[in-house]
């Protein structure tokens, strides 16, 4: 009984430590800058398109060329730069337009509006209270202990999703972002878990398949680590370009994991004949469809 209680309250002081990480990743949310217009890809170029009246002389259709002296050849390749600067900072560009070539200095505004920053608030909010709400109420299961740790990391992807890089740059950074790199590997990994454990633990049957999706998971998460800072230390065209290249194989590990869970809780309701555990069933179904699913698409 001691050893259980001595082990609860680690687990609630690391969930501590990672709604902390949550309250900063959604700083850096706020504090995320963007270039004062929209952007689509149009035949392979980044097409600019103007809602209000601008002070650059910009129309609607003129093709983004570069940003910070980088080539703009994709829109998250720009994310990825005005992610390094800050809302209301100065930024160059160049822009083909009608007339020509023009180079400017641009403002950066705010990224997101305050209705997604208040709707991502009260989403993790939800994940977080769900997971100390599961645990508290069954911590004799291991199953428990997996959704409690899956839906954490889901509420820490939320938080962590691509931001501004000088929120805790008096530390690092890289740090949010690794915090994200991780989080993206080890939350899906886990929802895997889950749906390999409850409502049955079939743990024996999926052992090897558990142990390469964790390792995985690792792999991944650690590449996607290195590059990142290796990007961030040795800035080029070509160093973005492989960032964003290896964190779409995170992307895809993603994608892969919750399917697979949706795909093995789908087979468990069918085979499952007890009431209780197919209303469960269907609950977590839905579940992952407004979670991980949804955050996927």
């Amino acid at each position: 009984m001691i050893e259980a209680s001595a082990k609860l309250k680690f687990i609630l002081f690391v969930d501590a430590i990672l709604f902390l990480l949550c309250a900063a990743g959604l700083i850096s949310i706020d504090q995320k800058a963007k270039l004062p217009f929209e952007l689509t890809t149009q035949d392979s170029l980044i097409s600019i398109t103007i809602h209000d009246s601008n002070p650059y002389g910009l129309s609607t259709g003129d093709k983004l060329i570069s940003v910070n002296s980088f080539k703009a050849n994709s829109i998250e390749k720009t994310e990825f730069i005005t992610d390094m600067k800050n809302i209301g900072e100065n930024i160059l560009i160049s822009v083909k337009t009608k007339s020509g070539i023009k180079t400017l200095l641009v403002v950066l505004i705010n990224y997101y509006s305050v209705f997604y920053f208040i709707s991502t608030i009260i989403v993790a909010l939800l994940f977080f209270i769900i997971a100390l709400f599961v645990l508290l109420k069954k911590q004799e299961m291991k199953a428990a202990h997996v959704f409690h740790w899956a839906s954490i990391g889901l509420s820490v992807m939320l938080c962590l999703t691509w931001s501004n890089l000088n929120t805790l740059d008096f530390t690092s950074k890289s740090f949010l972002r690794t915090a994200l790199h991780i989080s993206y590997a080890l939350t899906p990994a886990l929802f895997a878990h889950f749906s390999m454990i409850f409502p049955r633990d079939n743990t024996y049957k999926w052992r090897k398949l558990l142990q390469l999706n964790y390792l995985l998971a690792l792999i991944l998460s650690s590449v996607n680590i290195y590059v990142f800072v290796h990007t961030l230390y040795v800035i080029s065209d070509a160093s973005i370009d492989n960032y964003l290249a290896v964190f779409n194989y995170l992307r895809i590990y993603l994608i892969i994991n919750v399917i697979l869970s949706i795909g093995v809780f789908i087979l468990a309701f069918l085979k499952e004949k007890a009431k209780v555990e197919r209303q469960q069933l269907k609950w977590l179904l839905f579940g992952f469809i407004v979670g991980p699913l949804s955050f996927v698409v």
